[in-house]
């Protein structure tokens, strides 16, 4: 049973039980219809409880009121204990009320004009939806019978009705009674309700912070904290010096506190037509200039896009022209990012770069400058010690922030020209500061500004600009360090950006050229600790600890000294701090005979070194006088001190490939430029380390093992002469080479040869000569003669004949030379075994050469040489016949 027809039936039920009534059906009737009752209709006089009425009471509210007081649980049982749709009005003017609802006598409305108790709607069980209305209203239309000047047909200055709600409908709105309709759309029942609304305009949720508006548009709110809507944020209160009060002026409402909300800029009902339910026309950006009119100035800079690029779409695809300038840049619905943004943000961009560059990426043609190339970093925060003056830093909400980034907006005024600029300057007009003197840019970079002024590249006046300029551009730059000129040759950017000017006549005409300089762009090198030297990135240019050597390694191209002829990091005199931040294993050259003669010089490393290889011999050397006698680099850096009184390409061979089975590690060669290679060639650099790695005496290399000969490390077939009678050391200690040196203070080898004679010697002869007709047997008899230092050899007879064919007379090997003492001997090999001391041995262990001892006579004399020895040794005397036997030999 429906619940009004209940409700029929305990109202005549009650009125049956009364004493002396009967229940019929205009009793039935009479409970509203009053004046049916018998006694006021048929016997026309007062009831007991009341006066005769002097009219009809059916439609009175008080008869209403009579049920629907709020002690009835009824189907609306709140009613009238809420605010409900309004009686006892006339309508306004304009609307017309039809007739299937009627109004009072008096033309008002009551609540008759809309319910009727005679009726429900016969489609629905759903006494939500029934009512007891004259007409059904699930789509609102009953509603629009009168108020039809506020549905979407109305010109669209409404909020639409009868349109899906996308996605679920809000639970939210169903809990506040707004309804959908039949076919689950928007109704006016949606957000108002006529009965038990509590709000004003029968609103079924508050507005003062857009409640009711974002339950259905939640889209139009920040997903969460710090971050950006797609639409103009609600529900704030408006910055300090931001006069709202215009907005309701033209039928804006404000919020709780003043709140903007929703309501503030639309309106649901009568809003601008075609205008998109707004409180005025936003053509010219009229509304939005009601609470923004600081952006006002915009309409006279380069940003004016209505008139400086009218055909310019935004994302909804609206021309400047017709959407206006505010809306070429910034949507209050649907925007693209930060800032309410009307583009597609440039991909890879971040921060305001990135909305920035979604008009000037070269896209639109020449209309919008370009900001192809390299631009000034954006969107970082500055550098440590950095400050940036009077220019502005932004947070990530792109408002001002003295914790915030760099962002376009920090140099350029978006809305506004500089005070004296004008329009025609085009992005020049938009700088925060005049950037004549680089004022601009000094508020940031005032440090490089003032070290660079005045000094080695302070180019202003040779070019008349900026200071800054004459290196660097702030958009369209070229490479890294956002620079103004085509870059240079090279292969690192950084040395292309030097190469720019030094290499260009008419820019360094002084300054080196790029292709003979200290070497860039290597591997990371071994950095020294502590060390001051940089390193960068190959591809950007910028400091990196795993990067490689540039030119700004060295160079600081802001901290020039004015004084300063290289112009480096650190000095390069004395004892080169600079060259040491990097090079410490040379540190040990202070100590030296290098160091020490170098610092003599006033220039530790630049004695040897120079940044500039200007003849191009070889980048690692600062002089090269003999190179083209020596062919070899690092040889003719030697030699253009050590030229006089040391032959060194006389002494120990130099420039040629080692035939060695091992080449000893510690022992490195060299190709023709200086670097090491294992296919290269000895070099001074083999033997001897220049920078002192072993500083003892004549800077030789380290030994290999305990043996501190270095000439065994190379010539292992000699190195068994040590502790035999040709090791001086033991044999003859006092005795004294060419160069002064005593045996014992020297090496094995030292006694007899050196690397670097006094003058020109065949076997790097370094020890005493002495008589006979070849130069090997002079080294021979130096020592062993009377004398020496060595016993004389005993000669049973005449010494050989020379006649036989062995050795030339300067002491190599000849296919047509003399016998001399080397064609039997080999001075390095002792036969005896184990090796003696002090011992001469005998004729076949005395330093005969290998394997031919027992033969030696033999290998010249063929088979019958032993006879002959026998003969010649055996005898008693010269000329007795050795057929004879000798006493001893009985």
């Amino acid at each position: 049973m429906r619940r009004g027809a209940l409700i029929s039936a305990l109202l005549l039920a009650t009125v049956a039980g009364l004493p002396g009534q009967t229940a019929d059906s205009s009793r039935e009737c009479a409970i509203c219809h009053i004046t049916w009752m018998s006694t006021f209709l048929d016997e026309q006089r007062d009831a007991d409880l009341m006066a005769m009425p002097e009219g009809p009471m059916v439609n009175d509210e008080d008869m209403c009121f009579s049920c629907h007081d709020g002690s009835i649980d009824d189907a609306r049982e709140l009613v009238f204990l809420e605010h409900g749709h309004r009686t006892g009005i006339t309508p306004d003017d304009g609307m017309t009320v039809p007739r299937e609802l009627p109004l009072d006598s008096q033309g008002q409305i009551l609540c008759a004009t809309c319910h009727t108790a005679h009726r429900v709607d016969p489609h629905s069980a759903d006494d939500r939806i029934s009512f007891f209305l004259r007409m059904p209203n699930p789509n609102s239309e009953l509603c629009m019978a009168c108020h039809g000047e506020n549905a979407e047909h109305a010109g669209a200055r409404n909020h639409p009705i009868g349109v899906d709600v996308e996605g679920d409908w809000p639970p939210e709105l169903t809990e506040a009674l707004g309804m959908r309709g039949r076919d689950h759309d928007v109704t006016c029942q949606s957000c108002h309700a006529p009965h038990g609304s509590g709000l004003s305009d029968l609103l079924v949720m508050p507005v003062g912070q857009s409640e009711l508006c974002t339950t259905c548009h939640s889209g139009h709110l920040a997903a969460g904290a710090g971050e950006w809507p797609p639409s103009h944020p609600v529900n704030l209160i408006p910055e300090e010096g931001t006069d709202i009060r215009r907005l309701v002026e033209h039928g804006g409402r404000l919020g709780e506190g003043g709140r903007v909300v929703c309501l503030s800029c639309h309106s649901t009902h009568r809003g601008v037509a075609d205008g998109g339910v707004l409180v005025m026309d936003n053509r010219d950006d009229a509304l939005c200039l009601l609470c923004h009119d600081e952006m006002t100035s915009l309409g006279h800079t380069p940003h004016a896009l209505a008139s400086t690029a009218s055909e310019l779409s935004n994302v909804q695809g609206r021309p400047a022209a017709s959407a206006g300038s505010c809306s070429g840049c910034h949507l209050p619905h649907g925007a693209m990012g930060p800032m309410l943004w009307a583009r597609e943000p440039e991909p890879g961009a971040r921060g305001q770069a990135a909305l920035c560059l979604s008009c000037h990426s070269g896209a639109h043609g020449d209309d919008i400058p370009s900001l192809t190339n390299v631009n000034h970093p954006r969107d970082i925060a500055l550098p440590a010690g950095m400050g940036s003056g009077s220019l502005p830093l932004f947070g990530a909400d792109l408002h001002p922030s003295t914790e915030g980034n760099l962002v376009c907006s920090t140099c350029h005024l978006i809305h506004d020209l500089r005070e004296g600029a004008a329009i025609s300057q085009g992005a020049e007009a938009t700088l925060r500061l005049d950037n004549a003197g680089d004022q601009l840019c000094r508020q940031c970079h005032g440090a490089e500004w003032d070290t660079v002024s005045g000094g080695h590249h302070d180019l202003t006046a040779m070019q008349g600009q900026g200071l800054c300029s004459q290196c660097h551009t702030v958009h369209r730059g070229f490479g890294p360090h956002i620079w103004s000129r085509p870059l240079g040759a090279g292969d690192a950017p950084a040395e292309q950006l030097c190469g720019s000017c030094h290499g260009d006549p008419h820019m360094a005409e002084a300054s080196p050229p790029s292709n003979h300089l200290h070497p860039v762009a290597g591997g990371s090198p071994a950095m020294g600790e502590g060390s001051v030297v940089p390193l960068f990135n190959r591809a950007s240019a910028q400091r990196d600890a795993e990067g490689a050597m540039t030119c700004l390694s060295c160079h600081d191209a802001h901290h020039l000294p004015r004084d300063a002829t290289e112009a480096t990091r650190l000095s390069t005199r004395g004892e080169s701090p600079l060259c040491r931040s990097c090079h410490s294993e040379a540190a040990a050259l202070r100590e030296s005979a290098h160091g020490r003669v170098a610092l003599q010089m006033g220039d530790t490393c630049g004695a040897c070194h120079r940044f500039i290889d200007e003849d191009g011999s070889g980048v690692r050397f600062g002089t090269a006088g003999a190179i083209a006698e020596s062919g070899d680099a690092l040889n003719s850096l030697c030699l253009t001190c050590h030229a006089s009184g040391h032959r060194m390409l006389d002494a120990h061979p130099l420039a040629e490939a080692l035939d060695l089975e091992v080449q000893p590690a510690h022992l490195p060669l060299f190709d023709a430029t200086g670097e090491r290679s294992d296919e290269g060639h000895m070099t001074c650099a083999t033997c001897h380390e220049p920078h002192g790695f072993h500083a003892e005496g004549d800077l030789l290399r380290p030994a290999e093992g305990d043996d501190p000969a270095l000439c065994t490390d190379c010539h292992r077939a000699q190195r068994s002469v040590a502790g035999t009678d040709h090791d001086l050391r033991i044999t003859a200690p006092g005795t004294e080479n060419q160069w002064g040196q005593r045996a014992e203070d020297g090496t094995v080898c030292s006694a007899c040869h050196t690397a670097h004679p006094r003058e020109p010697m065949p076997l790097l002869w370094g020890g005493p000569l002495g008589e006979g007709a070849d130069f090997v047997s002079r080294t021979c008899t130096g020592c062993h003669r009377e004398g020496g230092a060595a016993r004389p050899v005993p000669h049973a007879t005449p010494r050989h004949p020379e006649t036989a064919v062995a050795f030339w007379l300067e002491g190599g090997a000849s296919g047509d030379g003399a016998i001399t003492c080397a064609t039997c001997h080999d001075a390095h090999h002792w036969g005896a075994e184990p090796p003696g001391v002090d011992s001469e041995g005998d004729l076949l262990t005395s330093f005969l050469r290998r394997g031919v001892a027992a033969q030696i006579c033999s290998q010249c004399h063929g088979r019958e040489a032993m006879v002959r020895h026998l003969l010649f040794h055996r005898g008693q005397r010269w000329g007795q016949s050795a057929l004879v036997p000798r006493e001893t030999d009985q």
